[in-house]
């Protein structure tokens, strides 16, 4: 646990480091005010409150998205560690290599909590200002927990391929990557329906986008089904990403979260393994 600590102070010690891991976020930000929102409201013009619609979504896919960056910013104390030989100290020590794992492990998950945390907080505070609504109303304990299983998940994916690098020249050109693809890899910079069938299966084998459908379904469906019919409201969410289809068929809530913890134990396991012959 003081190990972990010791992490997450190291990270939100690095003020630099906390803003770049909200770069990608940042970057969809711009993209969404300048183009998407616009394009996606001229695509549904026949839709009552679509600007709230529409700002609900793309709040749910930065929120998706968060726990990954802030995980890949907060695994920078690893590569710094391993570039200092600082790991080697720690690895002769009683807390051994699974231990230091672990911490890291805690260190991400918590840096990803408290990074969802502000952007919730700084959602509904917009979403109050502007529309006079809140996200999440009687869903919040929902995503909550969804936030902290995303957290955890999405840390435990993301530390196999950042446990393979060696320098943070590294870990930044990884996260230019990484936070240069995410948008596409979640479906965030554009609906999900205006993609080929290439494109779709990509995003639904992409275990991250998975959390992003949740998130939509708990914060936009209320306004979804208020101002749609049934009929439109199945199209809609389709179309938007809010619902994944398998077989012509609503992928439920168990099956994604089952891709999602299943990839995040497979990454975890590896990682250990490789801990423990290293």
């Amino acid at each position: 646990m003081n190990f972990g600590l010791r992490n997450i102070k190291l990270f939100f010690k690095d003020k630099t480091t906390v803003v770049l891991s909200l770069l990608a976020e940042i970057i969809i930000m711009v993209l969404y005010i300048i183009f998407i929102r616009d394009n996606l409201l001229q695509r549904f013009p026949m839709i009552e409150n679509a600007e709230l619609i529409m700002d609900s979504w793309m709040i749910a896919g930065i929120l998706g998205i968060t726990p990954l960056t802030a995980a890949m910013g907060a695994y920078g104390v690893m590569i710094n560690d391993k570039a200092g030989r600082i790991e080697r100290d720690f690895k002769t020590s009683p807390m051994g290599r699974v231990k230091m794992i672990n911490g890291y492990l805690f260190s991400a998950s918590v840096s990803g909590i408290i990074m969802s945390l502000v952007i919730l907080i700084l959602a509904q505070i917009y979403l109050i200002i502007c529309y006079g609504e809140t996200a999440a109303k009687g869903q919040l304990s929902t995503v909550f927990l969804l936030m902290i299983i995303n957290s955890v998940c999405s840390s435990a994916i993301v530390i196999l391929p950042l446990s393979l690098l060696k320098s943070s020249n590294a870990l930044s050109a990884c996260c230019t990557i990484i936070g240069s693809l995410i948008g596409f890899l979640t479906g965030i910079y554009l609906p999900i329906g205006s993609l080929n069938e290439t494109v779709i299966l990509l995003i639904k084998a992409f275990p991250i986008s998975h959390m992003v459908v949740l998130l939509r379904k708990s914060l936009t469906s209320r306004f979804v089904e208020f101002n749609m019919s049934p009929e439109k409201a199945i199209y809609f969410r389709e179309y938007m990403g809010m619902d994944f289809m398998i077989n012509e068929e609503v992928m439920t809530s168990t099956m994604s979260l089952l891709i999602v913890a299943g990839s995040a134990a497979t990454s975890v396991i590896i990682v250990y393994a490789k801990g423990r012959s290293s």
